[in-house]
């Protein structure tokens, strides 16, 4: 699954041409009407706008912390699919859980689909050894701004030191504990790939360029940048002497298996009318011919995805 090829005329775009930006914004509003179940909430005012890092703690009425009731298995972060499957993601969650008592909001969640992101934070409602029931649930980020919705109550269910029976209404999944903190993005990702021109297809390849740049940082933090450029076109396809310029940036959903970031968010200062950007992808590393490759998969529908070398 993932983007597929763009038409030989059209910029190498993930799955979409730029002239093609209504569309996008429709597909969008209908793709979020369809997520029945948005729990997902993540950095809150008083998390440190890290993102990604969970409230903990609380007070009792002596001014003392109160102690906390997560038992020390279920801390940390877990990931999971919800739907596809592990190597063709449509639709996953990440629960980072830290320490508290119950009534804290000590639960951060971060739930990606084809195209919405949502960050929040949940309230810790119970514990025993084996279970851990999460209940209200705040939203506090929104890719695109306002589409999610509160959680409903969930309840995970230790199966062994890495993994958790995960469950919210009729949705179940089992999460796999992954790495958590301020420096989650696998080494191996962090740095500038860049894509070649296609120079049987794209005229004057010197003029197109397509580049992903990854940061290391926390997830919930815009980590991902894309920049393109290409040649503008008339409405024959003829190419015009300007170039149309398109920087995105998209924050990391997840950071397992593969690297997930939810949908890119236009940067104002890199933007030209017929840019468009791209829903939620996966991210992936593959060598091939002796070279690291970098993927980047579509979550919204199959297709090919885009291949970066690294600068």
């Amino acid at each position: 699954m993932g983007h597929r090829q763009p038409a030989p005329s059209a910029p190498r775009r993930r799955g979409r041409t730029v002239l093609l930006a209504a569309v996008t914004a429709l597909v969008v509003a209908a793709a979020a009407a369809t997520v029945a179940y948005a729990y997902w909430p993540g950095r809150g005012d008083d998390s440190g706008g890290t993102g990604g890092t969970a409230v903990g703690g609380g007070k009792g009425g002596t001014g003392r912390p109160a102690a906390g009731i997560v038992p020390a298995a279920f801390l940390g972060a877990w990931e999971g699919v919800l739907k596809g499957t592990a190597n063709a993601p449509y639709e996953t969650s990440r629960i980072e859980i830290s320490q508290g008592p119950a009534g804290a909001k000590a639960a951060v969640y971060t739930h990606v689909t084809g195209e919405l992101l949502c960050i929040g934070r949940a309230t810790l409602i119970s514990a025993t050894d084996g279970e851990l029931v999460l209940g209200e649930a705040e939203i506090t980020e929104s890719v695109p701004a306002q589409r999610c919705t509160p959680a409903a109550r969930q309840t995970l269910r230790l199966r062994s030191t890495d993994v958790v029976e995960w469950g919210s209404g009729v949705a179940r999944s089992t999460f796999q504990r992954v790495k958590a903190g301020p420096d989650v993005v696998p080494a191996a990702y962090v740095g500038t790939w860049k894509q070649a021109p296609d120079t049987v297809t794209q005229p004057e390849p010197d003029r197109w360029s397509y580049e992903v740049t990854i940061t290391q940082g926390p997830v919930g933090a815009p980590l991902v940048r894309f920049e393109q450029a290409y040649p503008r076109m008339d409405d024959q396809g003829n190419l015009l002497a300007d170039d149309v310029r398109c920087a995105t940036t998209a924050v990391v959903g997840g950071a397992g298996s593969l690297l997930v970031i939810g949908p890119e968010t236009r940067d104002p200062a890199g933007w030209d009318p017929d840019c468009a950007e791209n829903g939620s992808s996966n991210l992936r590393l593959v060598h091939w011919q002796g070279k690291e490759r970098l993927q980047v998969y579509g979550m919204a529908s199959d297709g090919e995805p885009a291949e970066f070398v690294r600068d």
